[in-house]
């Protein structure tokens, strides 16, 4: 059997409401008493509406959304737009913005728990391999910069500070050289504009970019630029699962099944993108807006949950760049396998993209 997806956004099944900014999002929580605000489903038989943060990336979210994984378990995926620049994820869960965090890795998580929000990994995410890297370094191509050890005294972009971005170059340095400290590369945080590292990169206005996908892909493929290392050089681990997907404890508290549904939608889609690589190319595409040669993909966790001992290594990179003291943060907070996820159907081996 040959089953054919071919899916459309429709305003009854999908809103989505650009952020304008911080002021925006701190006016509309204030305005609601902090509550939750926007999510008129409930458990059962209706639909529950899934509140998240648009997608910008290559992705499971936007396949469990466009083969209708979600639509399965009686979950109506919301976007809300961007995060803002110099706003997580977890201040909009905290807010009553969002009900998933769906775009962060495992030692976002324990910054967040030491910041006092209860977020908790349900399920994992991508994966870094040699073939599949989470990030890229660029470099242009009439540069000096030939390898990872040449970036001490460089300006490196970053879309944000985060465990991959600078965590990973600290990390990096810190084992390579004795003594290192951040403060010996320049960090130019530019905001989570779509390319953005990648246009200050080749208009010289930094050295390196710390390129995401699909951005490396984009920019490689217009050339000007070339890759000098990957994430999969600094972590020397295949398969290392670096992504953690989750809700807060009182989400999950108040909504278990919701929860299992979500599970349940994203091990399908992280099966089905890494059995369908260039279907889920093509669908990331079409919803991303970029053309497919230019997409970046990933391979994603095929367990079914969490893996601890990625994440006790995650905790053991966060501690050794100083993003807690040892101690403040143990693996085990950070992720719960209470939800399982079922197996997913045989037909989805039979599920086709064709375009939206």
């Amino acid at each position: 059997m040959n089953i054919t997806m071919k899916r459309k956004y429709s305003m009854s099944r999908i809103t989505v409401t650009l952020l304008a900014g911080v002021l925006l999002l701190l006016c509309t929580a204030c305005g609601s008493g902090g509550e939750k605000t926007g999510n008129s489903g409930t458990d059962g038989d209706e639909v529950f509406t899934l509140r998240v943060i648009t997608q910008s990336i290559f992705n499971e979210v936007i396949v469990a959304d466009e083969l209708g994984f979600f639509e399965d378990e009686g979950i109506s995926i919301e976007y809300i737009g961007a995060v803002p620049q110099g706003v997580t994820e977890f201040q909009l869960l905290e807010q009553g913005e969002i009900d998933a965090f769906v775009s962060v890795h495992p030692p976002q998580v324990g910054q967040a728990r030491v910041a006092g929000v209860k977020a908790v990994s349900v399920a994992p995410g991508s994966i870094d391999t040699r073939e599949y890297p989470h990030i890229h370094y660029l470099v242009q191509d009439d540069s000096d910069i030939e390898t990872l050890d040449d970036l001490i005294g460089k300006k490196i972009g970053v879309t944000g500070l985060s465990a991959c971005t600078n965590g990973f170059v600290d990390f990096y340095l810190g084992n390579k050289f004795p003594g290192y400290s951040p403060d010996q590369v320049e960090y130019a945080h530019l905001g989570n504009t779509a390319n953005v590292v990648e246009q200050a990169l080749l208009q010289g206005l930094i050295d390196v970019s710390t390129s995401h996908n699909p951005a490396a892909g984009v920019a490689l493929a217009a050339g000007g630029v070339h890759e000098i290392a990957s994430s999969s050089d600094i972590l020397q681990q295949e398969n290392f699962s670096l992504a953690a997907r989750g809700f807060s404890e009182s989400f999950i508290a108040a909504h278990p099944e919701v929860v299992q549904g979500f599970v349940n939608a994203m091990y399908r889609s992280r099966l089905w993108i890494n059995n369908h690589l260039e279907d889920a190319i093509q669908l990331n595409a079409d919803v991303l807006g970029v053309p497919s040669g230019n997409v970046s993909p990933a391979i994603f966790e095929q367990a079914k949950n969490n893996v601890p001992a990625d994440i006790a290594r995650w905790v053991e990179i966060a501690e050794s760049i100083g993003n807690w003291e040892h101690g403040d943060v143990k693996a085990e907070d950070i992720y719960t396998l209470d939800f399982v996820p079922a197996d997913a159907p045989a037909s989805d081996a039979d599920i086709k993209w064709e375009g939206r």
